[in-house]
């Protein structure tokens, strides 16, 4: 697999089981992940270091295992929600209720999804959730549903789906030469994604914002410069779209078996469960 950069992101995922903790620290983010299995919870806080200063936002979750047919599904809902320049300062969720007149209007629809019970993703679509973290640790916490023998399972088959999706995608893109020609697969430290060739060098594109530009709040990479005449980028929308649906759609008949959020991860995913094998699970 001499086409995938196995490189480590600065931080990365820090694991005490004893505490029942696991961190994250890359110098600008710092998330703190506390469990209580037998309340089917955990608390994360997280702390942003920004141009106005520093930032902190508390989260508390509860979650709760698949029994059957799958042991190894979580599902989770957004208990409790704070935010502001020091920790617990305004809160927007409390027990699981939004606090409307506390917060701005375009947020309510949002914080509605997030209280309702959904799956818990390896990427999960929150913007301050990694998923994958969360969903091995809750795992590897309850072994009176998910034993020892079958969350090792559920890692080695993971890792083995992602990396037979990375090869699907890497071949797709060889075969297919209209995207070949327009399109390359690009390595950042967490994971990879689909950009438009010459996106780095587009003169629409200044260099020394092309990580401001790259992502959005939610850490989704933009893949073909906004900048571009607009016949020119609604052709490239619409051939990168084409070929997305046929790599991500699980109807599709060259479905890759991962999703789009899982490609641009993929290196921090398969990173952590070598992490975790290592450690005898």
């Amino acid at each position: 697999m001499s086409f995938f950069n196995w490189g480590k992101k600065k931080g990365g995922w820090e694991i005490d089981s004893d505490r029942n903790l696991i961190s994250w620290d890359d110098g600008y983010t710092k998330i703190v992940s506390e469990f209580f299995s037998s309340e089917k919870k955990f608390k994360s806080c997280n702390t942003f270091k920004l141009q106005s200063g520093i930032t902190y936002i508390q989260e508390t979750y509860e979650y709760k295992i698949s029994m059957s047919p799958n042991p190894t599904e979580v599902h989770f809902r957004l208990k409790d929600y704070s935010e502001g320049l020091s920790p617990n300062t305004h809160y927007s969720v409390r027990d699981g209720e939004i606090l409307e007149n506390e917060i701005a209007r375009n947020r309510i629809e949002g914080f509605k999804k997030e209280i309702l019970w959904k799956k818990m993703e390896l990427n999960d679509s929150g913007s301050r959730m990694s998923g994958y973290a969360q969903l091995f640790f809750v795992l590897s916490k309850h072994p009176e549903i998910v034993s020892k023998a079958e969350y090792a399972d559920f890692l080695n088959k993971t890792r083995n789906r992602i990396t037979h999706g990375l090869i699907q995608i890497h071949d797709a893109l060889k075969r297919d030469k209209e995207m070949s020609n327009l399109f390359e697969i690009v390595n950042e430290s967490n994971g990879q994604f689909i950009t438009y060739r010459n996106f780095r060098n587009y003169r629409g594109v200044p260099k020394n914002a092309y990580e401001i530009i790259l992502f959005t709040g939610i850490m989704l990479p933009i893949a073909i410069p906004p900048s571009l005449p607009k016949d020119k980028k609604s052709q490239l929308e619409n051939l990168l779209k084409k070929f997305e649906d046929s790599m991500y759609d699980e109807n599709s008949t060259e479905y890759s078996g991962i999703s789009k959020r899982e490609l641009y991860s993929c290196i921090e995913i398969l990173n952590h469960i070598t992490q975790l094998l290592r450690k005898g699970v």
